[in-house]
């Protein structure tokens, strides 16, 4: 009789009880710990975009020293945008799925795996509705856009100020876009983080 009563088990009260405690313990942290995964994700983005931040200064300095003062109208102006976006690709191009320059038109929809330079930041920011309208349209996955600003005179482009002044990236997955603004006309420094998706 001591030996059936030593090696009774639990009662199924005893097991439901048990199972409900563990059901709440899991309602509790599984929320938090989603949360933790979605926010390590954002964090991962804005890493990615701060390696392309800094590959579009370093590369800044170099075509400053080469650049500045030439002539930059018509066929040059492109040569250089083409020039800075294939360095700065074969700095972090491999890191993060960049693999092509674009050379774009106003209204354009961003190509997946592609770097575009822009360089008429002041004018391209006095429009908001153009800025909302293009930032929009930025959801393809591993895309960058760096902006360095231009001192423009009418349609003058000679002269370029080769500091970046904003990053525009939206990590491999597609669900996350970084716009890290250095200018403070337009509300730099900040980083900021969007879920796309």
């Amino acid at each position: 009789m001591e030996n059936r009563k030593k090696s009774t088990g639990f009662t199924l009260v005893e097991i439901i009880v048990v199972l409900v405690i563990l059901a709440v313990i899991a309602a509790f942290t599984i929320p938090a710990m989603l949360g933790f995964v979605e926010d390590a994700r954002g964090k991962a983005a804005i890493a990615e975009a701060r390696e392309v931040y800094v590959a579009a200064q370093g590369v800044a300095a170099e075509m400053y020293a080469a650049y500045d003062g030439k002539d930059l109208s018509g066929d040059a102006y492109t040569a250089l945008k083409t020039t800075y976006a294939q360095k700065i690709i074969a700095i972090v191009g491999s890191d993060l799925g960049i693999t092509k320059e674009v050379i774009t038109k106003e209204g354009h929809t961003p190509e997946e795996n592609s770097l575009e330079v822009g360089t008429k930041f002041t004018e391209y920011n006095s429009n908001s509705t153009r800025y909302i309208n293009d930032l929009e349209k930025f959801t393809a996955k591993s895309t960058a856009k760096v902006w360095i600003d231009s001192k423009v005179s009418g349609t003058d482009i000679s002269h370029l100020d080769f500091h970046v002044k904003a990053i525009w990236y939206v990590d491999r997955t597609g669900r996350y876009r970084t716009i890290i603004m250095l200018d403070p006309v337009y509300g730099g420094p900040s980083t900021t983080v969007t879920k796309i998706k």
